[in-house]
């Protein structure tokens, strides 16, 4: 079925999607206990997504230490582009493993 043989009554939806690139920003934590940096500040970052892949909690601080969300094993959160600034991660034992994808915008 083609556009033109919808009714005329029924408006057009028109959805812009923008062009992303995915950055692999997976590693583990060097120092358990102690918060590391994540992501750099990105003014092209428009979201990512996080899977811990360890077997212990996993702590993310949008912006710094303003607050943390705590992800647990196994676990994974996935976020708009709302907060373009420095991300940090602390886990409690050296070499929890986590994948983190970070989207961006290619324009």
């Amino acid at each position: 079925m083609t556009i033109s043989s919808f009714s005329s009554n029924i408006p057009a939806r028109i959805m812009y999607v923008p062009q992303v690139t995915f950055v692999d920003r997976s590693s583990t934590i060097t120092l358990g206990g102690t918060p590391q940096q994540l992501l750099a500040t990105n003014v092209n970052r428009c979201g990512g997504i996080l899977y811990n892949s360890s077997a212990s909690d996993l702590e993310i601080y949008p912006s710094g230490f303003t607050g943390h969300l705590t992800i647990p094993s196994k676990g994974y959160f996935e976020f708009p582009a709302v907060d373009t600034g420095v991300w940090m991660i602390k886990g409690a034992i050296t070499a929890q493993s986590f994948t983190f994808w970070e989207y961006q915008n290619v324009s």
